[in-house]
């Protein structure tokens, strides 16, 4: 299983920033981060075909996966 977090805002935090989702995702143990075919699944099923421009947030070392997706298509 996954834990997911999916929040709504504009990047940078401002009004001429991008309409965009912030995904979290971890699993619930923190024992390792999330395989890349359960991310791809998730990010497919959320999000469709918008589910190809989602970016993700390097982040070392990490347990917890996060991407940027494009909102309002």
């Amino acid at each position: 299983g996954l834990r997911v977090s999916l929040t709504r805002s504009r990047y940078p935090n401002r009004p001429d920033g991008v309409d965009q989702y912030a995904l979290t995702v971890s699993r619930p143990s923190l024992d390792k981060p999330p395989a890349e075919t359960e991310v791809r699944i998730l990010l497919s099923t959320a999000f469709g075909d918008a589910a190809a421009e989602a970016v993700e947030r390097p982040a070392s070392g990490a347990l917890v996966r996060m991407f940027r997706v494009p909102a309002g298509r």
